[in-house]
């Protein structure tokens, strides 16, 4: 059986870091043959633009060997190499169909369904109907958001296999 993890890795942050690598590794326990979708919902050009600031000086942070942040960057990127990847990478979606032989998709934690910043490849749009999908604490973020969520979203939604929600509010919606 091959796994595959849709989560949020990139932007340099601890926390999406950590819950990445205690998933992988969770489920790397259960399961040898886990991979993760080399995924990010940032976008290229957001990233080119604030390296092209930080250069400029136009930032208050300098992007230069010295700084905190580029130290920062630097260790981030050598803990994500502790995570087996996909050779495919992605920005800010997944091409429908796509599946690199995955019998299971799981997807979850750290607000990967807050409508403010959800991309649809975290409701696994993009994965064939013979994929199992699972939601492993997805967290929405908001306690009133259902209208927020298009009819597309719902329908998405509908397709999961196992589902669960991190906050209560989140989970007391019925179709």
């Amino acid at each position: 059986m091959k796994i595959g993890i849709l989560t949020r890795r990139d932007g340099y942050n601890f926390g999406t870091s950590l819950q990445a690598y205690a998933i992988y590794r969770a489920i790397k326990r259960l399961e040898n043959n886990v991979i993760v979708i080399n995924y990010s919902e940032y976008s290229l050009k957001a990233k080119i633009k604030y390296i092209a600031l930080s250069v400029m000086g136009k930032l208050h942070i300098p992007y230069n060997k010295s700084n905190i942040r580029y130290i920062q960057r630097k260790l981030f990127i050598e803990f994500d190499k502790l995570l087996d990847k996909t050779s495919s990478q992605f920005r800010y979606n997944i091409p429908d169909g796509w599946n690199d032989g995955f019998d299971k998709i799981v997807c979850g934690s750290d607000q990967i369904w807050n409508p403010a910043q959800k991309t649809d490849a975290f409701l696994l749009n993009f994965a064939p109907d013979y994929v199992s999908k699972i939601a492993y604490a997805p967290s929405i973020g908001l306690t009133d958001c259902i209208d927020k969520f298009t009819s597309n979203d719902l329908s998405l939604l509908k397709k999961f296999n196992h589902l669960s929600c991190r906050e209560t509010a989140a989970s007391y919606y019925r179709p």
